[in-house]
């Protein structure tokens, strides 16, 4: 039945004679309470005289006729009718199936508790949410007075539906690569506990890596699935970050549904700068600059950028800019810089890996400087002193002969 008759049903229930039962408990209820799409479950409804604590009916069930109105195209299948009457019998003999979502207790004596049951299958498409499931009842009642009546009503239980889709596991043997390089793969498609035991039509499989097909499959029916692939990464692939797509559409119950998962494969080409150090001025005039001569290379299998050679001085930081430095690149450079007072220095290069932001950089090379005079200065200063003080001796003796 579409949801639109099942509306109209409970929309002319409701108009014509309604007249509540007045103290007959009832209830619909599942069992679970969730099910996965594609899965069953057991809906029952319960009518009974009283439950413990409450006052009891005194009007009497002398039978009734149940309808399970279900989501659209839900299907069922007649379970049981059970229960018993007033002496104690049990209506297995009283009950019957109309079809298999209509019950209906034969009119006798009075119904003291009453259980009808159905399994319904959710469609494996279902959307997830919650369902409703509505029982329509009429019921035979027989008042105080001995009026007995025909009384309709409708009962409502809700059951939590969970969307059906197989697992599928997206295994690659490493996900950071260095080209050129072949990554293994494997995709695996599984209809497995908790989900319903459903096979999937019509499968088809696509992977993608940059927007481009590296696989596609299909498969006219399966409940399970092993797809090994690879995924060769070229020498020239540019360093960053890609993601690996995977489409997967099928069929379940007749209707198409679509799974899109991604993994995220980093390229690397990590470069390497080598600094070695092949002269320094250990001493300097005051009036003159420092310098180092040095070797940098990149030793690397690919280029490393932004090279630069940083000489850190008292807190002082000098940086000189060298630039991008390809695989097998070396240089000999020589860099002057000024220092003030003799003084520790720590020198080292810095890079960053193509594709990449964060700066990388070699061990610093400690090194010492002083700063001073030229030796010949000291001498001449020392001669000039004695000089001085041998031309003051002779003054002195001079001056005291002439007394």
């Amino acid at each position: 039945m579409s949801i639109r008759c099942a509306l109209l049903l409970i929309l002319l229930v409701l108009l014509t004679q309604f007249i509540p039962l007045r103290a007959q408990y009832m209830g619909v209820s599942t069992r679970p309470t969730e099910v996965y799409a594609g899965g069953t479950i057991t809906v029952m409804f319960n009518i009974v005289k009283s439950y413990p604590g409450s006052p009891e009916s005194k009007n009497k069930l002398l039978g009734f006729q149940v309808r399970f109105i279900l989501p659209n195209e839900w299907n069922a299948t007649s379970k049981e009718i059970w229960g018993y009457d007033v002496k104690g019998n049990s209506l297995y003999g009283r009950g019957v199936w109309v079809d298999n979502r209509t019950a209906k207790v034969n009119r006798g004596d009075e119904i003291i508790e009453a259980w009808v049951s159905i399994i319904a299958r959710v469609p494996a498409w279902e959307a997830e949410g919650q369902k409703s499931i509505t029982v329509l009842i009429n019921a035979t009642i027989q008042y105080p007075n001995g009026t007995i009546k025909e009384v309709r009503a409708v009962s409502t239980g809700y059951v939590y539906v969970k969307e059906f889709s197989p697992f599928v596991y997206l295994n690659l043997d490493r996900y950071y690569v260095i080209p050129p390089q072949i990554v293994q793969g494997n995709l695996t498609i599984a209809v497995m506990n908790p989900l319903p035991a459903i096979n999937l039509d019509n499968v088809s499989v696509k992977i993608s890596y940059q927007g481009k097909n590296i696989l596609e499959k299909f498969f006219y029916e399966i409940a399970r699935a092993e797809i090994p692939f690879q995924l060769r990464i070229p020498a020239d692939a540019p360093a960053g970050d890609y993601s690996l797509d995977v489409s997967i559409s099928f069929f379940a119950d007749g209707k198409q549904k679509e799974i899109h998962i991604s993994r995220n494969v980093s390229v690397r080409k990590p470069a390497n700068i080598s600094l070695e150090i092949i002269s320094l001025t250990d001493r300097i005039t005051p009036w003159e600059n420092a310098s180092v001569t040095m070797k940098i290379s990149n030793p690397s299998a690919f280029t490393a950028k932004n090279v630069q050679v940083h000489i850190e001085e008292n807190g002082i930081l000098n940086t000189f800019r060298i630039g991008d430095m390809p695989s097998g690149y070396a240089e000999n450079r020589k860099i002057s810089f000024r220092v003030e007072r003799s003084t520790s220095i720590s020198i080292w290069a810095s890079w960053t890996d193509e594709g990449e932001s964060t700066p990388k950089r070699t061990e610093k090379i400690q090194r010492s400087i002083s700063v001073g005079y030229p030796y010949y200065i000291y001498i001449l200063v020392a001669l000039v002193v004695i000089g001085g003080v041998i031309y003051a001796k002779r003054a002195v003796k001079h001056k005291t002969k002439a007394g």
